[in-house]
């Protein structure tokens, strides 16, 4: 008498988590009997694991075995793959008698090469899939009995080294080599192994749930009768071992939302045994992403067929039809059961306010959520819910994300599975195949969005872009523009004023040597005053790309521009624009006092006030941050060696690398202080200034891996992104240096960065002098008679304050912006 199934907590396996049912993956046979498999009969099972009345005896598998069962099975039929494209001949592979190397001829448009390549590729991607599988489900405490670990490796596994047929010959042998790095490498750091081409001491019970032995002699080949047989029915099988691996990822996340409805419903907390809904949620999002990227690993896998001959692939289509791609059983179901991940439950609802925090009211909303629907009851609170960064909403928010890129992640099967039908069939097919066809393209024609989910985001873009002051919406670029369009309309006017003809001779300024027909001609009119409110206030700055290209003659008149009028640009932009953003700099860092202003009059009468001086700080530009990183060191290190520094441990890479290659070469000693915890980060790195005197401290104002930014408080207010991030520096310091980035926070691009100092401290002299050193030295190069000078505007380095810090060296980051590329 059988002994009853031991008992099993729910969700860690379903009804019929058999080793048995693991693998009778497939309900179809082909006529070849090669596509898709028999399940598993008593006929067929193995004689080891019979009964006395001839009826296998399965027993219970553990749920995460279970949903890795499939995967395994799948890397096997993997691996038949690739002994087809070795020319082994897979019925006589258990029989050393015969050759293994008599199949019958190939046709001749089959390049194994290419075949071989794109099996490399989906072998990776497939122990890509199974390696994260296992994270998911993986207990240092429980892994033993989860996946019923043993000493025992596959003997019966077609990987194996061991197999006489991987010696037979020079490719087989180094194909070999690369399939276990890929299988080593995957499984690198896990306590057991898959039971294949691993060194570990423990391993999955390979063989007793893929039955190697048992596929081999069961499923035969018929290669005479059809060339591509194994080829095309292998592909197809991988298909469904995949989505029966899909299948049961869906149950385990339907088993855990269960759990998170039940939570939600008792009116006591949980005790301290129960796993935090916060962890529940974050493992159901993770497995409904892992399924999207199984999905689209099913759309590279199936691209494999278009190595086929028409010809052969219809033979085998009219065989399988109804078994096989879009006609696929357990595909349409799995298909069919994704637009219903959502709602949670009944429709659920409550008379409190809203709260983002509150478990029940979050499930409250998601009870509503479903596809094809534009409005929900709690509309408005699926909106505060994408507005809140508190969890559960949160959680709740990204599992919605995660569902939207799993239905996208079907449509996109279906549509690249259609395009290879009807590259093989023709668009205009008839009979099973234009039904082939027609049902490739219901699957991703028949689209399940979630549209109040889009809705709830468009909404939530709408209120966000109106609680941003329009005034600070690109106002250096829409200030550029002004200034811009200002000069140009009265270089215009000093153009068409014959009085302004330069030297006497008729020539006048360099418009004048500009086509008539071109966009930059002198005959085009130029407002100047602002543009109407309803146009925009970038329109000026895309007006010449926006006109009518000028005629080919008008390239004369472009090179005379360059060969003698260029120049004149570099006035403007010395005595103007760089003045003018220096200004912008120091009054958005709080350093800039009352500025010096010369109005000067044009020669067309229009005044234009330019700063010209600023009494105790300076600006300078340059290429990078990391440069004027590099110009700070270089004060002070010929001088002090080695160079005590004062940091932290959450520096961009650009520091943290430079640091450790002068610690290495015992040019500094590098004292780092841990960001976190946040609240008291400021008062240890004052206490560690104080106890170590050192001679430069950085620091940064926002850290890019945290977004954390140094309370006022703590630390005198620091220079990060200039225009999103104000601050007020202290403006009597002589050892305050301010670095920062143009890109992205200055909306200049990349390849500029600016360094701030005080203007009247005593600078040392930088090893690394930059570009310019001192203006004179542009005449001819330093001689004896003639040494190196600097002038105080274009370098800087910092003294020794005795007692005191020598210099802060201040930089900013913010997350994905970095000032030095």
């Amino acid at each position: 008498m059988e002994a009853a199934a031991p008992s099993i907590p729910p969700g860690r396996v379903s009804s019929s988590a058999t080793l048995g049912a693991a693998w009778g993956l497939w309900q179809f046979t082909s006529p070849t009997h090669t596509m898709p498999f028999d399940s598993v009969d008593g006929n067929s099972f193995p004689s080891n694991n019979r009964t006395t009345n001839d009826v296998p005896v399965l027993s219970p598998a553990p749920g995460p075995l279970y949903r890795l069962a499939p995967a395994l099975g799948a890397v096997e039929l993997t691996m038949r793959l690739l002994m087809d494209f070795l020319e082994v001949n897979l019925d006589t592979v258990d029989d050393q008698q015969h050759s293994a190397f008599c199949r019958s001829p190939r046709r001749s448009y089959v390049h194994q090469i290419n075949r071989m390549d794109g099996w490399t590729r989906n072998l990776n991607t497939q122990l890509q899939l199974i390696r994260s599988m296992i994270d998911m489900d993986l207990n240092e405490a429980t892994y033993a009995t989860d996946y019923l670990v043993s000493t025992l490796q596959s003997q019966g596994s077609l990987a194996q080294r061991h197999h006489w047929w991987w010696h037979s010959q020079p490719a087989a042998s180094g194909m070999l080599d690369r399939v276990q790095s890929l299988v080593q490498c995957h499984f690198q750091g896990l306590p057991f192994g898959p039971g294949v081409l691993t060194t570990h001491e423990l391993h999955v019970p390979y063989d007793d749930v893929v039955l190697p032995l048992h596929i081999r002699t069961s499923c035969r080949e018929a290669d005479a009768e059809f060339v591509e047989d194994h080829f095309f029915a292998t592909v197809h099988q991988i298909v469904e071992a995949w989505c029966c691996v899909m299948e049961r990822q869906l149950d385990a996340a339907q088993a855990e939302v269960d759990l998170v409805l039940q939570r939600s419903s008792l009116a006591s907390s949980s005790s301290l045994d129960d796993e935090p809904v916060e962890d529940l949620l974050q493992r159901v999002t993770r497995r409904y992403r892992w399924a999207g990227h199984c999905w689209e690993y099913l759309i590279d896998h199936i691209s494999m067929l278009s190595e086929m001959d028409a010809r052969d692939y219809l033979s085998l289509k009219f065989h399988l039809h109804g078994a096989s791609g879009g006609q696929s059983v357990r595909l349409r179901q799995l298909t069919a059961r994704i637009p219903h991940l959502l709602p949670w439950g009944p429709p659920l609802s409550y008379i409190d306010p809203f709260d983002p925090s509150e478990l029940r009211h979050v499930v409250a909303v998601l009870s509503h959520v479903q596809a094809n629907v534009t409005e929900i009851p709690l509309q408005a609170e699926l909106v505060a819910m994408f507005h809140a960064h508190v969890s559960p909403s949160s959680d709740a928010v990204q599992m919605l994300q995660a569902v939207q890129m799993l239905e996208n992640a079907v449509r996109r099967f279906y549509f690249g599975h259609q395009q290879l039908a009807i590259m093989v069939l023709g668009a205009d097919a008839s009979g099973t195949q234009e039904l082939t066809v027609k049902a490739l393209e219901r699957g991703w024609k028949v689209c399940h969005r979630y549209l109040c989910v889009e809705r709830a985001k468009e909404v939530m873009s709408k209120q966000l872009s109106d609680a941003q002051s329009s005034m600070l919406k690109g106002r250096i670029v829409r200030t550029r523009i002004d200034d811009a369009k200002l000069r140009h309309h009265n270089l215009v006017i000093a153009t068409q004023d014959p009085s302004n003809d330069r030297g006497g001779g008729g020539q006048k300024m360099w418009q004048a040597s500009v086509a008539p027909t071109s966009p930059m001609s002198t005959s085009r009119s130029c407002r100047s005053t602002p543009s109407s409110p309803s146009s925009s206030p970038f329109r000026a700055a895309f007006a010449r790309s926006l006109s009518t290209h000028p005629p080919l003659a008008s390239v004369q008149h472009t090179h005379a521009l360059l060969s003698r009028d260029l120049n004149e640009v570099w006035p403007e932009f010395f005595q103007y624009d760089v003045p003018t953003a220096e200004r912008y700099v120091l009054e958005s860092l709080g350093l800039s006092p009352s500025e010096i202003l010369d109005s000067q009059d044009n020669k067309d009468g229009v005044g234009s006030n330019v700063p010209t001086s600023c009494s105790q700080h300076h600006v300078n530009f340059g290429s990078n941050v990391h440069e004027f990183l590099v110009r700070v060191f270089s004060c002070l290190l010929p001088t002090t060696r080695p160079l005590v520094v004062v940091t932290s441990d959450a520096e961009f890479v650009s520091l943290t690398r430079q640091l450790a290659t002068w610690t290495n070469s015992g040019e500094c000693i590098v004292h780092q202080v841990p960001l976190q915890p946040f609240e008291s980060f400021g008062t240890r790195v004052c206490y560690r200034v104080t106890s170590l005197r050192p001679h430069l401290v950085h620091v940064s104002a926002v850290y890019s891996n945290s977004q954390f930014r140094f309370p006022d408080v703590d630390i005198a207010p620091l220079a990060d992104a200039i225009e999103n991030v104000p601050m007020q520096l202290p403006r009597t310091s002589p050892a305050l240096v301010v670095v920062g980035s143009g890109i992205k926070h200055c909306t200049a691009g990349p390849g500029l960065g600016f360094v701030v100092f005080p203007r009247n401290a005593s600078w040392n002299r930088p090893v690394d002098t930059g570009w310019i050193a001192h203006v004179q030295d542009l005449q001819s190069p330093p001689t004896s008679l003639a040494p190196l000078e600097y002038n105080a505007d274009v370098a800087f380095a910092v003294d020794s304050i005795e007692g005191n810090v020598a210099g802060e060296y201040i930089t900013g980051h913010r997350a994905g912006t970095r000032a030095s590329d």
